[in-house]
């Protein structure tokens, strides 16, 4: 009986080996279809415009000199093609980016988690070089304070966290959760909170 059941196992593991490899047959077909088809067509997606805007930088260096300063929001969802672009595109290191790893949303798409510590290497950051957006001026302190308590989390190494305040020292209004049971309801809470502040009297901006 035993044996039988491990025979079992190992041809489900082969049937499963064999999917994979079908799968990625198959995807390897359809991407072929698809540069052939760009080619074929004189098109470009995102990738190439990533690859050739790099490719141009390293055959003309002196196009970065047009630049005078240059400013990268959102660091933590580059690349590792666009890090390699940006060291091209400041070599005076006249750059600045604003980010946060535990906050990177685009590793399904290619966001590269070294690309921080590549950057500092790259342009010889310093400790001093580093500062904390620790002032919120969005948010109230009631909800910071939950923020900070679930962000901290994602964190680990947790020298690396720091609190975010509100910047005039607002507290705001204590927090409500809502535990709904699908999108529809969400959005249908949503409108309901939105009317029920109108007709409060709160203006919307």
């Amino acid at each position: 009986m035993h044996q039988n059941k491990n025979e079992k196992e190992i041809i489900q593991e082969k049937i499963s080996r064999l999917e994979n490899f079908i799968k990625r047959k198959k995807f390897y077909q359809i991407w072929l279809a698809y540069e052939k088809l760009k080619e074929r067509r004189d098109l470009q997606d995102y990738s190439d415009l990533n690859k050739k805007a790099l490719e141009l930088l390293k055959k003309n260096p002196e196009i970065a000199n047009e630049y005078e300063y240059v400013i990268v929001d959102e660091f933590q969802d580059t690349n590792k093609m666009q890090c390699d672009f940006l060291e091209y595109l400041a070599p005076h290191k006249n750059i600045t980016v604003v980010g946060d790893l535990n906050q990177s949303i685009y590793r399904f798409r290619g966001a590269y988690r070294d690309n921080l510590d590549n950057f500092k290497k790259y342009f010889n950051l310093q400790e001093s070089d580093i500062y904390f957006l620790d002032k919120s001026f969005r948010s109230t302190n009631k909800i910071l304070k939950v923020a900070n308590q679930l962000i901290q989390c994602n964190y680990k190494e947790k020298q690396g966290f720091f609190e975010v305040h509100n910047a005039f020292n607002q507290e705001g209004e204590p927090i409500s959760v809502y535990e709904l049971k699908n999108h529809k309801e969400e959005a249908r809470k949503i409108i309901e909170i939105i009317e029920s502040e109108i007709s409060n009297g709160v203006v919307p901006e």
